[in-house]
């Protein structure tokens, strides 16, 4: 895949997501700011989750892979408020704890 290959020259280069590269296929919400708490990783393939139950209005923070954009919603099933999120680390959103369902979308090129 050539954004593999390109995404490892950007972080061994230091150029991807400025000095402090990380690795995520799609997009990771974590529970508590800084990255820490529980962590849920949302796939590539544009993948759509609703947080029902327990998961609803409980992140607080958020890293973006490359070529990902993610979409977080006020309310279930994608209604309200959207904010849209490009790649990159997110260690506190504002406002915090309002995420209730999200998608992550990213554009792969495949060889």
């Amino acid at each position: 895949m050539v954004l593999k290959s390109m995404k490892a020259a950007l972080i061994a280069g230091g150029l991807l997501f400025g000095s402090q590269a990380f690795s995520v296929e799609g997009c990771a919400v974590y529970k508590h700011s800084s990255f820490r708490g529980g962590e849920l990783v949302m796939a590539s393939d544009h993948q759509y989750v609703s947080f029902d139950g327990g998961m609803n209005d409980e992140f607080s923070s958020l890293r973006v892979g490359a070529l990902c954009e993610f979409h977080a919603y006020e309310h279930t099933w994608f209604r309200g408020l959207i904010r849209v999120y490009k790649e990159g680390e997110y260690r506190q959103l504002h406002p915090n704890d309002a995420i209730s369902s999200a998608q992550c979308f990213c554009d792969y090129i495949s060889e």
